[in-house]
């Protein structure tokens, strides 16, 4: 009996298989980071109508001569396009630009998806709202200051948290010191012999008060001293060998800074009422000898400033943010920034074989290999972009184009329904 009509009819209904996958994808074309499907026709049945054959002299070998007898459709799986990033202003919400997948846990297995469109729940754990899955950390990133818990995965977004003061140390100055005019001791800062610099500053207890002080010239070329000359607050006393740093020496030749001439340190070092019984030791960084990367001597104006210090009162945590290598970023109502976790990032050596859950959920299957975790920008992983989402890879006219011609890419499809429904 011939196998003519019941091989037929596999031809209609690999096409219409493929005509209903576009159908899925214009369904997923809002939906953020949807990986659109592709299919692919393969032979069911052969025929071999001629073998191979071996070389022979000024003959080449030949290989066997087959014919397709019926059609199926071949794999069915996710396009590797990546969708276009578009910004949400929301800063939990995060894109990944190039490989790799953000890694969740329901609580009994991880699983993958391109979609971070996430948020913080009720316990305070970034998690994707639409499932309450819990987005997973790599690291111990942010343990040490209390933000994470050790031993867990999860990502705490600890809102509202507060970070103690830190008393100031060390106040960086840069600029220059003009080696123009004559030189002559003062004791006094005085209008052209000295170039004077405030800078606030902070105690232990997180109270701020204001420094004032002046770099004066000394009567020996290219040599300076720095005097503190007020402090704003409640303070003790404060004696003359701790107000003043000596012998701030330039190099004639170049201007650059040579160090200090004088054994004492480059420091002061003042009493704070909130805290009489410790004296704060504030060291003041004047830069590298012959870097140029602090004070200098050369001839022009005098343009001595502070460049920053590293103190900050209490602050608690407000806004949070995710930069390019998925640190997460917390900002404090101090304005200091720091990290308080890493996002994790899995990478496959085939992810378009990834097993579909739904939901924009994938999980390992053996064509794609086992998960490579990591962070952002590490190992093959891209980049991450916070506040933004990546769109759907669906290209809905090319959809169309791929449904009309699943369509009509049989013409009998028709007649061999017909003709099957007669034989039967």
């Amino acid at each position: 009996m011939s196998f003519t009509p019941s091989a037929g009819i596999t031809g209609p209904q690999a096409h219409q298989n493929a005509f209903d996958i576009p159908r899925i994808n214009k369904a997923d074309v809002d939906r953020s980071a949807q990986r659109a499907k592709r299919s692919t026709f393969s032979d069911l049945l052969n025929e071999t109508i001629l073998k191979a054959s071996r070389p022979a002299p000024h003959v080449s070998q030949t290989g066997d001569v087959q014919a397709g007898h019926s059609l199926r459709t071949g794999r069915t799986s996710p396009g590797m396009s990546r969708g276009k990033i578009v910004s949400t202003g929301n800063p939990l919400h995060m894109a990944i630009e190039g490989e790799g997948s953000f890694v969740l846990t329901d609580g009994q297995r991880n699983l993958y998806t391109r979609t971070g469109l996430f948020a913080v729940n009720e316990n305070l754990n970034l998690v994707d709202p639409a499932t309450g899955y819990r987005v997973k950390r790599i690291g111990s990133e942010g343990e040490i200051d209390g933000f994470q818990t050790p031993g867990s995965s999860n990502i705490r977004i600890p809102y509202g948290m507060a970070i103690p003061a830190k008393a100031t140390s060390e106040i960086a100055v840069s600029g220059n010191l003009s080696a123009d005019t004559s030189y002559f001791e003062i004791s006094t800062p005085g209008s052209e012999a000295s170039s004077s610099i405030d800078i606030t500053v902070y105690d232990s207890q997180g109270d701020r008060h204001v420094l004032s002080g002046a770099f004066v010239r000394t009567n020996v070329p290219h040599k300076w001293d720095m005097v503190l000359t007020s402090v704003k607050g409640d303070t003790g006393n404060i004696t003359m060998q701790n107000q003043r740093i000596k012998g701030i020496t330039f190099d004639p030749d170049n201007g650059s800074y040579r160090g200090l001439s004088d054994s004492s340190p480059a420091q002061f070092v003042v009493t704070f009422a909130n805290d009489a019984s410790d004296p704060q030791t504030i060291r003041i960084n004047l830069g590298n000898p012959a870097r140029l990367d602090g004070l200098t001597g050369f001839a022009g104006n005098s343009t001595a400033a502070v460049k920053n210090q590293d103190g900050y009162g209490p602050g608690r945590l407000s806004t949070v943010s995710a930069n390019s290598e998925g640190a997460v970023v917390g900002v404090f109502s101090n304005g200091i920034k720091k990290n308080i976790a890493a996002v994790q990032i899995a990478t496959f050596q085939d992810a378009s074989a990834l097993e579909r859950l739904g939901n924009g959920y994938y999980i390992p299957s053996a064509g794609s290999g086992m998960p490579v975790v990591g962070r952002a920008m590490a190992n093959g992983a891209g980049a991450i972009r916070s506040g933004a989402l990546e769109r759907s890879d669906s290209d809905v006219a090319a959809d169309f184009a791929s449904m009309t011609q699943a369509r009509y890419g049989n013409p009998a499809n028709e007649i061999l329904r017909e003709l099957t429904s007669f034989i039967r």
